[in-house]
């Protein structure tokens, strides 16, 4: 399995295209874990590999996970706390 995430870097308004090259027919699971504002974040989304062995999340709907819709940038807006968030009262 290959990844390859276009560019690199970004600021936070410009999308980036996620490719994952794999055997067709298999089942991709891509995880993301970020961290911001001193919280965790993470979301998830399975692929099945098309017959093309590529799979371009710009232009092909997870088959499960945090989103649900082709989105390139899915993994991002769909990622959730996953740690306690601080009290701040």
């Amino acid at each position: 399995m290959r990844l390859s995430i276009v560019p690199q870097r970004s600021i936070v308004d410009r999308p980036v295209e996620t490719i994952v090259r794999s055997r067709p027919g298999s089942i991709v699971e891509m995880t993301l874990t970020m961290q911001r504002f001193g919280l965790t974040f993470s979301s998830e989304a399975k692929f099945r590999v098309p017959v093309s062995g590529v799979v371009e999340l710009s232009r092909q709907a997870p088959l499960s996970g945090s989103y649900t819709r082709v989105d390139a940038m899915g993994l991002f807006w769909s990622a959730v706390p996953t740690a306690a968030v601080p009290n701040y009262a």
